[in-house]
């Protein structure tokens, strides 16, 4: 998949791959400047200082022109974000670690997109404000009126959290730190949520 979303006088941003076309296995990135993102892992490969370690052993054993950097899709920043972590399942073998949350985010935002309402908007890894205090939610929906945030018990900023969902009336928060054990309760939870603010129009 590729889309032209830029004019040649801005870098390429959007999502990227690395494949190792021996062995089939990719690595997935986002970045703002892919060509300049490029450069700088061949300079950490080369420099045997990777930080993923699968990768880098790899460029070490195998010869350097079996690795293809290629473009999946040029999108803007806030697209990257969720778009990242749809690639990673799109390949059977990756070199990048997939967390808990991200299964949990993949497949939450896969349900969303599969009710088809146009009304309905989400935001992987979304920010909003409470008087000057910027607070991260890691999943942000919202269907008309009616919104249903997602965090994964960040602390830090609980007092903010509160103040901020106080304010706003029209919310329903889910609040669980995300495991491999409790992944389907949370996914019933969220698909529960979503199904009763879309009945309820």
């Amino acid at each position: 998949m590729y889309i032209e979303r830029h004019s040649s006088k801005h870098p390429l941003s959007g999502i990227y791959m690395i494949k190792n076309q021996i062995n089939e296995r990719v690595y997935i990135g986002r970045s703002l400047d892919i060509k300049a993102r490029w450069e700088e892992h061949k300079m950490l490969l080369n420099n045997n200082i990777h930080h993923n370690i699968e990768l880098q052993n790899d460029w070490n054993t195998y010869p350097k022109e079996c690795f293809k950097f290629q473009i999946l899709e040029r999108c803007w920043e806030d697209e990257s974000k969720y778009k990242e972590i749809y690639y990673f399942f799109q390949f059977e073998n990756i070199y990048n670690h997939i967390s808990t949350r991200y299964k949990f985010i993949f497949k939450a935002c896969t349900y969303l997109d599969n009710l088809h309402l146009n009304d309905l908007k989400y935001r992987y890894s979304y920010h909003t404000t409470y008087k000057k205090y910027k607070i991260h939610w890691d999943l942000y929906v919202k269907y008309k009126d009616k919104v249903v945030l997602l965090f994964n018990e960040h602390k830090d900023d609980w007092e903010n959290k509160i103040n901020y969902l106080n304010a706003h009336k029209n919310i329903i928060l889910i609040n669980n730190i995300i495991k491999d054990d409790n992944i389907e309760y949370i996914i019933d939870k969220f698909k529960t949520n979503i199904d009763s603010i879309v009945e309820a129009k």
